[in-house]
């Protein structure tokens, strides 16, 4: 049985914060109480999917997009680190 997808008055707090200058936009997810496994990237040049399965059942999804003008490269990370994940992704 799938999980349920939760209503966005349930989402993680998220920060986007776009570098110009560096051409990278960087993403902050609060995932807590999660961890690292229950998390699903999935990165296209127009498009991030993230996909989190929490621990009490309930799913969380998301996607982002470039900047306006702007595509995602195959400059990527992504960090998780005390229910923290910071996702850098390259832009062109």
């Amino acid at each position: 049985m799938a999980s349920p997808l939760l209503p966005e008055s349930t989402a993680l707090p998220v920060r986007r914060t776009y570098d110009p200058d560096a051409g990278r936009l960087v993403i902050h997810l609060d995932v807590m109480p999660a961890t690292a496994d229950d998390l699903s990237l999935r990165v296209g040049p127009s498009r991030i999917h993230v996909r989190l399965d929490r621990p009490d059942g309930g799913r969380y999804e998301r996607s982002f997009e470039p900047p306006t003008d702007r595509v995602f490269t195959d400059d990527r990370r992504a960090v998780y680190h005390n229910g923290v994940v910071e996702i850098t992704l390259g832009l062109e």
